[in-house]
């Protein structure tokens, strides 16, 4: 076999394997950084075109943890959204980050409204989901809901734990998980009643459409959580 024959075939055997090293290590490298991905720990927020400020995730662990603490949540991850914190503890919270972050007047955290959590989750839409209607019915329950899925973590497709926040397509105004993952408390006068919104990974898909709520009788202010609910903050002019 001629030389220069030889050497050419040595130069395509030298390609091919760097080229097979570089896909088979590198991407690698790079999935498992966007795998882990970054989360702020400060509520990164979003403004809506009503004015109103909302955290882009559900608060992380990470962000509960340097403002309290501590890190109750039974699912642990610092990208996952933090739960097993009671109603007052979310209150708790938003006083605490306003105060580290000197966040004044109507600029300070807090929970949302119902109203305001409602306006914030569809996104401009009008459907169940923002990424559409529930086309499969409450009892046909093996039967995974594409606009669900799309949206966010639930019974079908949740294996039974919350999931790092941002993996689902957000809505139209940049929010993501606003349906499933962790059921999100909002502001309520009620002494009696505990409500929250968007569903869970606990729920099936007519559980965590955007009118769905869960009411929860409130017995007892200081110890009353759960695994499957959460919160996000809003800041708003009023």
């Amino acid at each position: 076999m001629p030389q220069q024959r030889i050497q050419k075939i040595y130069r395509v055997c030298l390609w091919l394997f760097a080229t097979v090293l570089w896909f088979s290590v590198f991407p690698s490298c790079r999935s498992a950084s966007e795998e882990e991905g970054f989360i702020s720990d400060s509520p990164e927020m979003i403004q809506l075109p009503s004015g109103l400020w909302v955290s882009k995730y559900e608060i992380t662990q990470a962000q509960w943890l340097k403002v309290m603490g501590e890190n109750p949540s039974y699912f642990q991850g610092k990208n996952l959204p933090v739960e097993s914190v009671t109603y007052l503890q979310a209150q708790e919270f938003c006083k605490k980050l306003s105060e580290k972050e000197n966040r004044l007047g109507a600029m300070q955290y807090h929970l949302p409204t119902e109203i305001e959590w409602e306006y914030a989750c569809r996104g401009g839409t009008n459907t169940a989901f923002y990424t559409g209607i529930m086309i499969v019915a409450p009892s046909e329950e093996k039967y995974v809901d594409s606009a669900a899925n799309k949206a966010g973590w639930y019974k079908l497709n949740g294996d039974e734990h919350t999931h790092r926040v941002g993996l689902k397509a957000p809505n139209q105004y940049g929010l993501y998980d606003m349906h499933g993952n962790v059921s999100e408390y909002v502001l309520t006068d009620s002494t009696r009643k505990i409500v929250s919104k968007g569903g869970s990974w606990y729920e099936y898909a007519d559980g965590c459409q955007v009118h769905s709520r869960n009411v929860m009788e409130y017995r007892d202010r200081a110890n009353q959580f759960s695994h499957f609910t959460g919160f996000r903050v809003v800041q708003s002019a009023r």
